[in-house]
């Protein structure tokens, strides 16, 4: 059985960007691809990409705390886990 620690920390890592998040980001992202973004929905895109990276951050360290946890190098952790690389553009 895994400790509340453990638990806790594979939800979090688990829990990846929220669904609405990342298709406005998406959105944006087309809309500064095909250079029709108003300066408005660039800061907005700014914004939103700041906030993934913090996600993204926190979801590192709790990733590098789950590996310590079981003993294992990060990447065999992501192995483990399943984990692949994410493109958020």
């Amino acid at each position: 059985m895994k400790s509340t620690t453990e638990s806790d920390l594979l939800d979090r890592v688990t829990n990846c960007i929220p669904v609405e998040l990342q298709t406005r980001f998406s959105e944006l992202v087309k809309k500064r691809q095909a250079t029709t973004i108003n300066e408005l929905e660039l800061q907005e895109l700014c914004d939103l990409n700041d906030r993934i990276e913090l996600i993204e951050a926190a979801r590192i360290q709790d990733l590098a705390q789950l590996s310590q946890l079981r003993s294992v190098s990060l990447p065999e952790l992501m192995k483990q886990l399943k984990f692949k690389p994410v493109n958020h553009s």
